[in-house]
């Protein structure tokens, strides 16, 4: 499981005003099992919230260029998640 101990307990601190449910405590098997889509596309509200944890100020630019709702971010988007 991506070099995770599939029963190690994990515990989750919910971000103020998050609307996304997750469990508090659960096991990393239980993670990607129950509550990670990791073979979904992912969408636009991903990249939003991504942004908010970009560290390098020109990745951040990117991924809000990608929600900006511009041509440029529309193209990047498409290219992204559309193989």
């Amino acid at each position: 499981m991506m070099g995770l101990d599939p029963g190690q307990q994990l515990q989750v601190v919910p971000l103020e005003g998050a609307r996304n449910w997750c469990p508090e405590e659960l096991s990393v098997r239980q993670l990607f099992t129950h509550v990670l889509d990791v073979f979904g596309k992912p969408n636009k509200k991903f990249f939003d919230m991504l942004s908010l944890f970009a560290k390098d100020e020109k990745e951040k630019n990117i991924l809000e260029s990608i929600v900006s709702g511009s041509d440029d971010g529309k193209a990047l988007y498409r290219d992204l998640v559309h193989d």
